[in-house]
């Protein structure tokens, strides 16, 4: 089952990491993982912790200020051929960001 409730508010322009423990703790070693913003981002996560588990994504000024100001759906799943599930999924709020 997935971790539900996973929220998230960011600014459009900045480089921001989503972090995501397993909970209750468990081995994520050998998984494959990606992030996925509506249809709009997709890309590959990484294990921060296998033991633990515990990941992450690393999200680019790029990929923020691509985003419309508004919220969507977001997700982590694992996509290892047969086991593909989502992991944690949550809304993530776009809000408009100061660039200089």
């Amino acid at each position: 089952m997935p971790k539900t409730g996973q929220d998230a508010t960011i600014y459009s322009g900045e480089d921001v990491t989503l972090r995501v423990s397993m909970s209750p703790p468990q081995s994520i070693s050998g998984w494959s993982l990606r992030y996925v913003v509506g249809n709009e981002i997709d890309k590959a996560a990484v294990i921060v912790d296998a033991g633990a588990g515990v990941f992450q994504v690393a999200l680019t000024d790029d990929d923020t200020a691509a985003l419309e100001q508004r919220e969507y759906s977001h997700a982590f799943w694992r996509t290892d051929a047969d086991n593909v599930r989502p992991l944690a999924i949550g809304k993530l709020l776009v809000r408009d960001g100061v660039r200089e």
